[in-house]
């Protein structure tokens, strides 16, 4: 069974308003049997986030890359692709 895909909620209009903990929050979709998200027919989606499950508008949540990608483009971005310059050689100009 595939991993379930991690998300941002970013929260709707009441929940900003009212200062709610869960907007800004990363979150896990939840999967059924078949190992699919649980989606509602008005556009709802069961998420677990770290304080537990809730029912957010799948419309406001922001799907992020995999743990494995992001930590393998962190890596490639962190490496130094500078290139060093060869060591110096004593070279020895002759005048004419």
């Amino acid at each position: 069974m595939a991993a379930a895909a991690q998300y941002r909620y970013l929260g709707d209009r009441l929940c900003r308003l009212s200062g709610s903990p869960l907007a800004g929050q990363l979150c896990r979709a939840v999967l059924d049997a078949r190992g699919r998200c649980i989606r509602g027919r008005n556009g709802s989606m069961l998420v677990e986030f770290a304080s537990g499950r809730a029912v957010v508008m799948a419309r406001q949540l922001r799907k992020l890359p995999p743990e494995s990608a992001a930590a393998a483009a962190h890596t490639l971005n962190s490496t130094s692709t500078a290139v060093e310059p060869p060591a110096s050689s004593s070279v020895t100009s002759s005048s004419s």
